[in-house]
């Protein structure tokens, strides 16, 4: 991995290429913002932001990274879309992805670990993943979910 000057040096020169493409400091903002958190894998920060465009205000520069952050969490949103569905039971569903989703990725990036299948049920309902709710009660709000479609269902046919 490189050190600290040369991604310095690396993230300035980008930088100063995008200001040659952007004239608008809020966009240009957004897209220093965009480019430090998904290229260079740095958490962007408006002060650092700041430093590194050189011109508009810290105001502008704090603006611009909460409508990244925005945009960022509104892409990171599963939706549940079914004309069928009630938007309660869409946006608990996609809660329910969500969570299962994150410990997926958690379990898949190595920070945690899948139960142990041969320990008794009560030593998972902790959560074992250290991350979101136990498998349990994921259990219980799948089985909810379902309760609520069941009726549902039975209304189309007939």
């Amino acid at each position: 991995m490189a050190d600290a000057p040369e991604i310095d040096a690396e993230l300035r020169e980008a930088v100063n290429n995008l200001s040659a493409s952007i004239r608008e400091t809020r966009e240009l903002y957004r897209g220093v913002a965009s480019m430090m958190f998904f290229r260079f894998r740095l958490v962007p920060t408006a002060n650092r932001m700041h430093q590194l465009v050189g011109r508009g205000s810290m105001t502008t520069a704090s603006t611009a990274l909460a409508r990244f952050w925005q945009d960022v969490r509104r892409a990171a949103r599963p939706t549940i879309d079914h004309p069928d569905l009630p938007p309660e039971l869409q946006r608990r569903a996609g809660e329910l992805v969500a969570t299962l989703w994150s410990l997926a990725h958690t379990a898949a990036a190595g920070q945690g670990t899948f139960p142990d299948r041969s320990a008794p049920a009560s030593s998972t309902a902790t959560g074992t993943l250290g991350v979101g709710p136990a498998p349990e009660e994921l259990a219980r709000e799948l089985l909810s979910i379902r309760a609520t479609l069941a009726p549902r269902r039975g209304r189309g046919s007939g």
